[in-house]
C-alpha cells in the first residue's frame, strides 16, 4: 500500500527527523530546488544589495550551511569570495546566478552587487551567521586620476578604499617624493574593510619602473570596491604620494616628434612614458622616464 504525506517545508539550515514505527519500508522524496525569495522567508538573516554595496558573513557553525539568493529570479549577478578564517580564499566568482552558495564552518562570504546590476535578495539561518560589522567611513578615498599625498611616520599604514566605474584593468601606483633607495613600498588589494581577504600585492608582480616608482595592476568591474593597503616592506617611513587609474591599454608604442624631427617622447602601450631633452647641438642630455598615471 501506497501512501502520500503532505509536502513538508524545511527552512534553511533546519534539521528533519523522521522515525519508522511500522514493518513497511518508507520512501522519502527531497527536492532540493530553492525557489522561495530569501528576503521573504522567515528565520532567516535578510539583506538585499545593490548600487555597489556589500557584505560579510560569518559562519559560526560547527557545519556548512548555505547563503540563499534571488539572482535568478531578478535576473541579477552578484560577486563572492568564500574565505576561511585565515582569510585564504577557498571559492570566488565575479558574476555569480547560483541560488545559493555554500559556507564552510568558521568560514566568511563576502558578497557584492556591482552598480550596474539589479539588486539581489539574499538570506541565511540568522542563528547559523552573523553579519560583520565593518565601518569603513574612515577610510580614505581614492578617486580616480586625483594623486592622494600619502606620507607615513614608521609604523603607520595608508588604507584607502577605490571602486572603479567602469570595467578593465587598474593600476595603482605609488611614487616615492624622497629618499628612494631607502624606501621600499608594497601595495596590496583586499576585498574586505577590515583587510582580512588578500587578493593581490604588489611583491607578486614585477617592478620594472625604477626605485621610485611601486605599481600594482588588477582587472576590475565596475561597482566593485577593492580595500588598498599601502605600507613600507620594514615599517619604515614614507613618504609618497599614491594614485589610482584605469589603463585604456594601446596595441602599440608611438612616438612624438618636435622641431628638426627631433624625438621628443616614446609612449608605451601601457601608457608609461619616456621623454628626452637636448642640448643647442641635437644632443640627447635627459631621459625622464614618467609612470602611468603620474604622467601628465
Amino acid at each position: 500500500m501506497s501512501v502520500s504525506l503532505p509536502e513538508i517545508s524545511l527552512g534553511a539550515g533546519g534539521t528533519l527527523v523522521v522515525t519508522v514505527t511500522s514493518p513497511q519500508a518508507v520512501t522519502i522524496h527531497f527536492n532540493n530546488d530553492i525557489k522561495a525569495d530569501p528576503s521573504t522567508e522567515p528565520a532567516l538573516l535578510k539583506t538585499s544589495l545593490s548600487g555597489g554595496k556589500q557584505e560579510v558573513w560569518i559562519n559560526r557553525g560547527s557545519q556548512e550551511a548555505p547563503v540563499l539568493t534571488n539572482a535568478k529570479a531578478t535576473v541579477g549577478t552578484y560577486q563572492f569570495t568564500v574565505a576561511d578564517r585565515a582569510g585564504k580564499v577557498i571559492r570566488e566568482h565575479k558574476e555569480a546566478t547560483d541560488n545559493q552558495q555554500q559556507v564552510p564552518a568558521n568560514a566568511n562570504i563576502h558578497l557584492a552587487v556591482a552598480a550596474t546590476t539589479p539588486a539581489v535578495s539574499f538570506g541565511a539561518p540568522y542563528r547559523v551567521f552573523a553579519v560583520k560589522n565593518n565601518d569603513d567611513s574612515k577610510l580614505d578615498e581614492l578617486i580616480e586620476l586625483i594623486e592622494k599625498e600619502a606620507d607615513f611616520t614608521a609604523g603607520q599604514q595608508g588604507k584607502y578604499r577605490f571602486t572603479p566605474k567602469e570595467d578593465g584593468i587598474y593600476r595603482f601606483a605609488v611614487k616615492e617624493k624622497s629618499n628612494f633607495a631607502a624606501q621600499q613600498p608594497i601595495l596590496a588589494l583586499f576585498t574586505d574593510p577590515d583587510f582580512s581577504s588578500q587578493l593581490l600585492s604588489s611583491t607578486e608582480q614585477a617592478q620594472i619602473y625604477g626605485w621610485d616608482y611601486t605599481v600594482l595592476e588588477y582587472e576590475m568591474k565596475a561597482g566593485q570596491t577593492v580595500y588598498v593597503k599601502l605600507s613600507e616592506i620594514n615599517s619604515g617611513a614614507l613618504q609618497t604620494v599614491i594614485k589610482a587609474a584605469h589603463m585604456a591599454l594601446g596595441k602599440d608604442t608611438s612616438y612624438e616628434y618636435g622641431k628638426g624631427n627631433q624625438l621628443n617622447k616614446v609612449i608605451l602601450f601601457t601608457g608609461d612614458q619616456i621623454q628626452l631633452d637636448y642640448d643647442l647641438n641635437g644632443n640627447v642630455i635627459k631621459r625622464t622616464k614618467k609612470v602611468f598615471p603620474f604622467t601628465n
